[in-house]
């Protein structure tokens, strides 16, 4: 895998989540009883909209970087950038949208009298396990990022450059190096 690759996985994985978010956000929007507006459920929905709001803010930091040479220091800044901004996502979708309180007040309502709450409280929890393996997936397009990086990183490379005249126009090329040590490379 490339570096370019990875970045193509990690920006495909946000994306992905972004959609499973708007999953969740109708299933806690569209499908909410009438009535007996509970707090909880508000306090759901901003975390939704927040994470969201985070995740189209990394893709957007990540777009100018998606085809930049994959040892310039923009990748290594916006990866960086990139791993702070989804470990929050991360975070806040384990501790605040799947976490303890969360998932009882959605256990308690599953439980409910109200047929409609019930099916409400069903349906929301189905939603937010849809969300873990794209969260999961997000997880690991990150780690692959960082595995290439390290890769890419690791290798030595040579850039070749050429002055034509009398235009005094350079020619780059990037050469991959061959690793001296392994006897199969002659």
């Amino acid at each position: 895998m490339t570096m370019r690759e990875a970045f193509a996985e990690l920006y495909n994985s946000l994306l992905t989540l972004n959609q499973a978010f708007d999953h969740l956000v109708w299933a806690i929007n569209e499908d909410r009883p009438q009535g007996d507006d509970t707090s909880p459920v508000g306090r759901l929905d901003d975390t939704v909209q927040e994470l969201q709001g985070w995740v189209v803010e990394t893709t957007q930091r990540m777009a100018p970087v998606r085809d930049a040479r994959p040892q310039s220091m923009a990748i290594n800044r916006s990866l960086v950038d990139c791993q702070r901004r989804c470990g929050r996502i991360i975070d806040q979708f384990n501790n605040h949208l799947v976490g303890n309180e969360t998932v009882a007040w959605l256990a308690i309502l599953a439980r409910d009298e109200d047929k409609q709450w019930r099916s409400w409280a069903w349906g929301v929890r189905d939603a937010l396990e849809a969300c873990r393996i794209p969260v999961y997936a997000l997880n690991q397009a990150l780690l692959r990022c960082w595995s290439e990086l390290v890769e890419t990183n690791e290798a030595p490379h040579l850039r070749v450059m050429a002055w034509v005249s009398p235009e005094d126009t350079c020619l780059e090329q990037d050469l991959p190096s061959r690793n001296i040590s392994d006897p199969s490379v002659e």
